[in-house]
Order: structure tokens, then C-alpha cells, then sequence
């Protein structure tokens, strides 16, 4: 399967043939199918000839840095 590469780096091992791959964003290569259509579903690659869906990315554990945090609590004693 050739698929793009959407993620800025991916580095990752295929755990069938042992391969690493280290890539960027726009990168075209080959990879076994089993392969693409896992980078495909999690939404890293998208497949060049459209046969397998592009999945959502998902960010799991990112770090948000608001520009401005205001809290404002208000009690009652009595």
C-alpha cells in the first residue's frame, strides 16, 4: 500500500516484518498493507489511492497552555 504521511515525524516498527521507519509529513512510501491500513485508521497516513479510509487523529495526554486563566469563586459564611 502507498500511503502519505500527515504526522510532522512518525518512527515507529512494524511488528510482522521488523522494519522501523522514520518519516515526515508528505513523505510517499510503500508499506505492507496490514501496516498502511493501521497509520490509516489512527489518522498518521492516508492512503494514495483512497482504498482505505483516513481515521480521526487523536491527541491522548497533550498539554493545553491557556493564554489566560481567571477563577472566581464566591462563599456564603453564615
Amino acid at each position: 500500500m502507498r500511503v502519505e504521511i500527515l504526522e510532522e515525524r512518525l518512527s515507529t516498527k512494524d511488528r510482522t516484518t521488523g522494519r522501523l521507519y522514520v518519516q515526515v509529513r508528505g513523505d510517499i512510501i510503500t508499506v505492507p498493507d496490514e501496516l498502511g491500513a493501521k497509520w490509516c485508521s489512527l489518522g498518521w497516513a492516508k492512503d494514495v489511492d483512497g482504498n482505505v479510509e483516513t481515521g480521526e487523529r487523536i491527541v491522548r495526554g497533550a498539554r493545553i497552555e491557556p493564554h489566560n486563566v481567571t477563577h472566581v469563586t464566591k462563599v456564603r459564611e453564615g
